[in-house]
C-alpha cells in the first residue's frame, strides 16, 4: 500500500508514522535531500498532525517551512501551505489570522503558473476554507450545498468522512436533528484515527446517541 493510501483510508496513525520517518531522513546528514522535497515532506506531515487532531504538532511543522521554488511546483505548495495553516487557525480559534490567510491563498491560485485544472482545484478548495470561516463566525447560509457538492465529488475516504462531519455541524446548526446524526454517524464509523471519528462520537454523545465503534490498532 502507498503512503498516501494510508491517509486516505483515515489510517491517520500510520501516515503520521511514515511522515515522522521520511521527516527524520530529511534532517539527517546522511541522506541528501533537496529543499522542495523537504518541503513536501513537511507540508505531508503537518497535514497528518491536523487530520490526526495534534494541532500544537501541526504548528511546529508549519513554522519550520522555509522554502519554496519559483516554479509552478512551488507555487503549488505555497497554496497547499496556506491551506494547511488556515485548517491549524481555524482549529485553534486564531481567526482573524486565519482570514488574513485566506487571503492568501486567493492570491496564489491566481497564479498565471498554474495550470487551468489547477487553478479549478484550488478554487473549490478556496471555496471550502471560506464558508469555514463564515461558519466559524456564526453564518451558516450556502454552507449545506457546498460540502454536499464536496462530499458527492470526493473519491478518498479522509475528505468524505471530513466532509460529513461538517455537514454534521451545518444540520445541527439548522435544526436538522436526524440528518446531523446520519452524517456524525458516517464520520465515526468511517474516520479510522482521524480527529473527525474523535469529534462525531462526541457529537453523537451530546445528541444522545452514543455510538460504539471499535478502536482501530494501535501501531505506535
Amino acid at each position: 500500500m502507498k503512503v498516501d493510501q494510508l491517509h486516505n483510508d483515515c489510517d491517520l496513525e500510520s501516515y503520521t508514522d511514515a511522515y515522522e520517518a521520511f521527516s527524520r531522513k530529511c534532517k539527517s546528514k546522511i541522506f541528501s535531500v533537496s529543499k522542495t522535497v523537504k518541503t513536501y515532506v513537511a507540508l505531508n506531515l503537518s497535514t497528518a498532525y491536523i487530520n490526526a487532531g495534534n494541532y500544537q504538532a501541526a504548528g511546529e511543522v508549519l513554522a519550520g517551512v522555509r522554502y519554496f521554488s519559483k516554479n509552478r511546483t512551488g507555487v503549488m505548495y505555497q497554496f497547499f501551505y496556506h491551506n494547511n495553516y488556515f485548517v491549524y487557525y481555524i482549529r485553534t480559534n486564531h481567526i482573524h489570522a486565519a482570514e488574513e490567510t485566506l487571503g492568501r491563498m486567493k492570491l496564489l491560485m491566481q497564479s498565471k503558473k498554474l495550470r487551468k485544472k489547477e487553478k479549478e482545484t484550488f478554487s473549490a478548495i478556496y471555496a471550502e476554507k471560506k464558508r469555514l470561516l463564515q461558519m466559524e463566525k456564526g453564518d451558516y447560509s450556502d454552507c449545506q450545498q457546498v460540502f454536499e457538492k464536496a462530499y458527492k465529488e470526493a473519491d478518498r475516504t479522509i475528505g468524505k468522512v471530513s466532509y460529513q462531519y461538517t455537514l454534521g455541524k451545518i444540520y445541527l446548526h439548522d435544526g436538522k436533528i436526524a440528518e446531523a446524526e446520519a452524517a456524525f454517524t458516517y464520520a465515526a464509523e468511517n474516520g479510522g484515527t482521524s480527529v473527525y471519528k474523535k469529534q462525531a462520537l462526541e457529537q453523537l454523545e451530546a445528541l444522545g446517541k452514543p455510538l460504539f465503534v471499535p478502536e482501530e490498532p494501535n501501531h505506535g
